[in-house]
């Protein structure tokens, strides 16, 4: 059930002066993308494993800061770390909408051409990680 990830303009959680487009994803590089929120426990919970599948294993993340405030989805980055090399802001639900997301947070793998080849809804948990997304990411890269 592929499908190609939404057409979007937005500014950036970091830099409200830098917009970003769906290029930032149809770059030739696999990209996780994941929709979070400050007031999301369950994004808050997924953190640790966002920062070992960017780290450890090297998978470039993009996040979208979905339905928050600028300053309190930057505190929760300063809270929790940041695994992103970008967030994308979404505030009003734009891009969010076009995904299809229900709720955060919730995680797209998005190969080189800007295609969404999973999706993953929920919480992604320690063995998920395993079972689930790097599996993915490795039939993908």
């Amino acid at each position: 059930m592929a499908r190609d990830f939404p057409e979007f303009d937005l500014a950036t959680l970091e830099n409200p002066e830098r917009r970003v487009d769906r290029s930032l994803l149809a770059n030739g590089e696999l990209t996780l993308v994941n929709v979070w929120g400050e007031w999301c426990p369950e994004c808050k919970r997924e953190m640790p494993q966002l920062l070992d599948l960017s780290h450890r294993h090297a998978i470039r993340m993009v996040g979208v800061s979905w339905k928050d405030t600028r300053e309190k989805g930057l505190g929760f980055l300063d809270e929790f770390g940041n695994p992103f090399e970008i967030n994308i802001f979404d505030p009003d639900n734009e891009l969010g909408f076009e995904l299809g997301v229900f709720g955060a947070p919730e995680t797209f793998l998005v190969d080189g051409g800007g295609v969404i080849r999973y999706h993953h809804t929920g919480y992604i948990s320690p063995g998920e990680v395993s079972e689930k997304i790097l599996p993915e990411v490795e039939k993908w890269r």
